[in-house]
């Protein structure tokens, strides 16, 4: 994020990209880690959240859960 007088610039950089395919709160606290931890699963990598978890809980439990077909 860039600031110059009274305007603020933000880019964008996809540093990666995957497909989220399931995501959760460990069965069991992880050492060194937050009790909000959130873990995600992609096709490709699986990803811990250490930051941010209890809004991510907060928004996921408000979402409406929907089965698509594959």
């Amino acid at each position: 994020m860039l600031e110059s007088n009274d305007h603020i610039i933000t880019t964008k950089q996809t540093l990666s990209e995957d497909q989220v395919i399931a995501f959760g709160r460990p069965a069991q606290a992880l050492p060194k880690t937050p009790n909000a931890t959130m873990v995600i699963v992609g096709e490709k990598n699986s990803y811990v959240l250490t930051q941010g978890g209890t809004e991510m809980i907060s928004l996921l439990s408000n979402l409406t859960q929907k089965r698509h077909p594959r």
